[in-house]
């Protein structure tokens, strides 16, 4: 039997996380003004923007120079963020994709197979996020 609250409160988690766009340009660029960011860089490549801030943090009376890479779509949209401390390679922080997927697993759990209720839902699902939605729900279809 199908709990219609949960699939109901996921549902609702699901827009509600497809419609938030994440921490924006403009409210990171102000973080120059504090005495530890020492550049704040912008890359355009194709559909992608790409804010990388590069800060100092004392860990352990240690100097790190950390490097945060923000990666938007031209709708503003966070989707990855990325760390590099001192010269280590870039690790992922944030996914926009990842967390999704995991609300979508989250959601054919509750679900199972039933049909009626994978077409209402693809019917709710906001376009920009059918292309990555769409293809778990076919697999249960």
């Amino acid at each position: 039997m199908i709990d219609s609250l949960k699939v109901n409160e996921i549902i609702e988690r699901m827009v509600a996380f497809c419609l938030v766009k994440g921490v924006q340009p403009d409210e990171l660029i102000t973080a120059i003004f504090e005495s530890e960011y020492d550049s704040i860089e912008t890359i355009k490549k194709s559909n992608d923007i790409y804010m990388i801030i590069t800060y100092k943090e004392n860990v352990d009376n240690e100097m790190n120079i950390i490097r945060m890479k923000y990666i938007y779509k031209e709708n503003k949209q966070l989707q990855r963020i990325e760390q590099k401390i001192n010269s280590g390679a870039y690790k992922v922080q944030w996914d926009r994709t990842e967390k999704l997927e995991s609300i979508i697993n989250e959601l054919l759990e509750a679900i199972g197979a039933d049909k009626k209720i994978l077409s209402d839902i693809k019917d709710k699902i906001p376009a920009e996020f059918q292309s990555i939605v769409y293809p778990k729900l076919k697999l249960v279809c």
